[in-house]
């Protein structure tokens, strides 16, 4: 198996936004994550041309896409990276929506 994208659920009231600025502010990368695959506008939907029909649990995800973000991650990031890593989105967090 291979794993591209670690994702981060921001609760709220915590703020993605200001999460992933934060996050930024700290010399770590993050961007959106999750987009709803069948919508309009993703490649699946252009290429194989999915008939328009209503995924609840997949449109579900979409609206929680809006809380979603993808941080970085490797199998040689040493474990005081990790740390930084993860202080770093607890103290975002806990400052974005103050």
């Amino acid at each position: 198996m291979s794993w591209f994208v670690y994702v981060v659920r921001v609760k709220p009231p915590a703020n993605r936004n200001a999460v992933m600025k934060a996050l930024a502010e700290h010399g770590i990368p993050s961007r959106p994550s999750v987009i709803s695959p069948h919508s309009p506008s993703t490649l699946l939907r252009r290429t194989v041309r999915l008939q328009a029909r209503r995924l609840p649990r997949d449109e579900a995800l979409g609206d929680v896409s809006l809380s979603v973000i993808s941080l970085p991650f490797s199998g040689v990031m040493s474990e005081e990276q990790v740390e930084h890593v993860c202080g770093a989105v607890k103290e975002a967090v806990v400052h974005s929506h103050k």
